[in-house]
């Protein structure tokens, strides 16, 4: 199914920004071979926690994650789903009630190709997400049913989206090309390939995995798609066809971006039993 909805984007993390980018907001459910990734958004859900040592949200999302896969799995995972609004009111409460920061935050509407969306009222991980709440309201949320009487809708996606907005575009590229002007060949290879229709060209891909410690976050950027295609020819096409991208001095079409920063860790034994059971 086809939608329009809007996003709220924080082009203050440089994952998030890196996608803007290239123009591509992508569910990993909708992506072959995905196991041990998650979308970027939970990733930086996950980070926050990590970094304020708020474990208990963290086995909570563990935990609606497996009530879900046991009971309601016909619903789009929070952990591999894109997550979106059908307004921009709506995305605008959400970051107001949320209370994220809005230094580097925009809401842009994105053309999205669906192939299953869930409508859940998010009031329910407001209130009850790691306040020992046990796990009733975990269904309920799952079975779309409403919090109180001011329900704030969710709409999670499985699918790939697209970013009409040049100007977004712009400004997160622009973002590297200051900071980090060696990765902009990368960068601006993987923009065109997307346009020609690779998806997964450069690709941030974000994962969680069990290692000898315990739980890992870190990411990978897809490159294989672009070592496959012709990218001089397509620079060649895009230009052609009155577009450009520009590349610093000092970009290195095999630099990889820095976010080495960005990269979580777990070792609370719930955590890693619910991890595991999740992923038997």
């Amino acid at each position: 199914m086809n939608l329009s909805l809007y996003v709220s984007l924080d082009l203050g993390n440089p994952m998030v920004c890196w996608e803007v980018a290239i123009g591509r907001l992508r569910s990993v459910c909708d992506k072959p071979k995905s196991e041990g990734c998650i979308s970027l958004w939970q990733y930086s859900l996950l980070k926050r926690y990590a970094e304020k040592g708020l474990h208990s949200r963290f086995i909570d999302e563990l935990r609606l994650e497996e009530v879900r896969l046991n009971h309601y799995s016909n619903q789009v995972s929070r952990m591999s789903g894109l997550f979106f609004f059908e307004d921009e009111e709506t995305s605008g409460v959400a970051v107001n009630r949320w209370k994220l920061s809005n230094n580097n935050r925009v809401t842009e509407g994105v053309n999205i190709s669906a192939s299953k969306i869930s409508k859940l009222d998010s009031e329910w991980i407001t209130q009850c997400l790691g306040n020992e709440s046990g796990s009733d309201w975990m269904h309920s949320y799952w079975r779309g049913e409403v919090y109180g009487i001011k329900p704030l809708t969710e709409i999670l996606v499985s699918g790939i989206g697209v970013i009409e907005s040049g100007t977004i575009r712009e400004k997160a590229y622009r973002w590297f090309y200051n900071k980090e002007p060696s990765i902009t060949s990368l960068l601006s290879a993987s923009m065109i390939c997307f346009y020609y229709g690779v998806e997964d060209a450069g690709e941030c891909a974000p994962m969680i995995f069990r290692n000898e410690n315990g739980i890992k976050g870190s990411f990978v950027i897809k490159t294989k798609s672009i070592l496959n295609a012709d990218v001089p020819s397509l620079r060649e096409r895009f230009k052609s066809e009155g577009f450009s991208v520009p590349i610093h001095p000092l970009g290195d079409v095999m630099k990889m971006p820095d976010m080495g920063g960005f990269d979580i860790r777990f070792e609370d034994s719930e955590i890693i039993n619910i991890f595991e059971n999740i992923h038997k």
